[in-house]
């Protein structure tokens, strides 16, 4: 499905392995730095197992960057406790969540990272699209409540 919907490019690699099954990093070129990105993947893990990967990550890709979308805690305990989108649809348990603040506390947590930036969300359908939301959506007693994208530098 993928090769339909998205053509061929040199600079994308596809590994058709589990993200937590570190035999993918060797399909990786390291001759230059690269940008590994996560979407939509790492709140379906455990916390130990996101924490274990970012940083086998930063030791195993010096240079590179890491772009992952968070969910936050309290979004995550809903479907933990099971949160039932429509009739028939229950979002499935989603264990790993992560905050502005925890995010940027990463650097102390995981060696080999440098920094990380908080990336805003991209204008979105339905909340993400009021104009009001997304300019107050920065303001410390909303930033730890929004869903956040982070964008982890590894050290050289």
């Amino acid at each position: 499905m993928r090769r339909q919907l998205l053509p061929a490019d040199d600079q994308i690699v596809e590994c058709p392995v589990s993200a937590l099954d570190r035999s993918w990093f060797d399909w990786v070129p390291d001759a230059q730095p690269v940008l590994i990105i996560a979407e939509g993947l790492f709140m379906y893990f455990e916390p130990e197992e996101v924490w274990s990967l970012i940083g086998d990550l930063a030791a195993r890709f010096p240079g590179g960057s890491l772009l992952f979308d968070s969910i936050p805690g309290w979004f995550s305990r809903k479907t933990l406790s099971g949160l039932k989108l429509t009739d028939r649809y229950e979002a499935p348990p989603m264990p790993f969540s992560l905050t502005v603040d925890a995010a940027a506390r990463i650097p102390e947590r995981i060696t080999g990272i440098t920094r990380v930036d908080d990336v805003m969300l991209p204008t979105g359908r339905g909340v993400w699209a009021n104009p009001l939301l997304r300019a107050s959506s920065n303001w410390r007693p909303l930033r730890n409540l929004r869903p956040s994208i982070t964008l982890a530098h590894f050290a050289p």
